[in-house]
């Protein structure tokens, strides 16, 4: 009897969580709006696999992402439809094929509790307990990620500028391996029953000190990380800090537990040898992966996109003009570039035609040694990447 209560207990919190990841998915994706379509943006779409380039149309394009709108307002109306939980992931899946840049980390985690809610539908405890290792992964890698001294140096005072302590930060590196190591340990604290809801804590003001840093009172800046902050604040409180009267016993098979290790354990630890990619390791804002310049005479500046005038610096005595990739991005598609070389340099293939000089213009990479602040610049012409 009171494991039957507890099941509709546990299906009805599923069905609110649904509604939340639903709406903030949809007020992501009007954020985004340009990304998934073409024919709305001049940034290239860069393909997820580079030997096996996608490219469906803007016609194509167009209906995905009205076919996406269209499932999760269904998805707010009846969170249990859960053919949805299958075809959601799917079609983002066939739009990150056309561009990386759509496999944004909110779109990872997102597809992630869908398949889980599809693949264990039977089975609320097992939903529940798969979403509770997603969420403090994310927090425990998302700190490790952090201790490093990039992040130390300068994407921390950065963050803390609305403080009035930027510069303070930069002095003392202390501080910002404090925050880093709070949210790593925080997200163990989540499965300890007596640190859980002090934990819960810190979590929420690690949100709230994000949301005012990229928020209008800071820098108003990557406004697409605004409802997903909010959206994993709530996962937070309605998956840990509230306690069950009962625990419902877990049906732990082989592949389940696999893949859980796999995804909340494996990728991100591969991640810290270079082995995965940032994204899928929980590394925002960890200030480790590589920054990209596309470097060119000034003379052709006129054969660049309108749009990349914002983002467009000049270096008089060398005669160079130099575009912010990840800026230009920002800037139009409201998300950055996949943080990774291979895509930043396949991101240089697409603008290389553009340019008549081909020897004077090209990629520099800023690539970083996560644990010293050794930093290495890699310049490639477009004359190489062309080949």
């Amino acid at each position: 009897m009171l494991k039957n209560i507890m099941e509709e207990i546990y299906k009805d919190r599923i069905r609110k969580i649904t509604r939340i990841v639903s709406v903030c998915l949809i007020i992501q994706l009007l954020i985004t709006y340009k990304l998934w379509v073409m024919a709305w943006r001049t940034v290239p779409a860069v393909p997820l696999f580079s030997f096996l380039p996608v490219n469906p149309g803007n016609t194509i394009d167009f209906f995905l992402l009205t076919l996406l709108f269209i499932f999760c307002f269904i998805l707010v109306l009846l969170p249990s439809s859960r053919k949805l939980f299958l075809l959601i992931p799917l079609l983002f899946f066939v739009l990150i094929l056309e561009d990386s840049s759509r496999l944004q980390p909110w779109v990872y985690l997102y597809s992630l509790m869908f398949l889980y809610l599809f693949f264990q539908s039977q089975n609320n405890a097992n939903v529940l307990f798969a979403w509770k290792i997603i969420l403090s992964s994310v927090y425990i890698w998302s700190g490790i990620q952090k201790l490093n001294p990039h992040f130390a140096s300068e994407m921390f005072p950065w963050l803390g500028d609305f403080t009035g302590a930027g510069k303070y930060f930069e002095r003392h590196h202390w501080f910002a391996y404090t925050v880093a190591s709070l949210e790593s340990l925080a997200g163990i604290g989540l499965w300890i029953p007596k640190l859980r809801k002090f934990c819960c804590l810190i979590i929420f003001g690690l949100h709230l000190f994000i949301l005012i840093s990229l928020g209008p009172l800071g820098h108003n800046w990557n406004h697409v990380v605004w409802p997903w902050n909010i959206a994993f604040a709530w996962l937070v409180f309605d998956l840990f800090f509230r306690n069950d009267l009962v625990e419902v016993k877990l049906s732990l098979k082989k592949m389940y537990v696999a893949s859980l290790i796999f995804i909340a354990g494996i990728i991100p630890a591969l991640n810290l040898f270079g082995k995965t990619d940032h994204f899928l390791s929980a590394g925002y804002y960890s200030s480790v992966a590589s920054m990209a310049v596309f470097y060119f005479p000034q003379t052709e500046k006129d054969k660049l996109p309108l749009t990349t005038n914002p983002h467009l610096y000049f270096d008089q005595h060398a005669k160079l003009g130099i575009l912010m990739m990840d800026n230009w991005a920002i800037e139009e598609l409201n998300v950055p570039v996949y943080p990774e070389d291979r895509t930043h340099i396949d991101l240089a293939k697409k603008i290389c035609p553009c340019m008549e000089d081909q020897q004077g213009s090209g990629i520099r990479l800023l690539v970083k040694k996560r644990y010293s602040s050794e930093k290495t610049e890699i310049e490639i012409p477009c004359s190489v990447l062309l080949k």
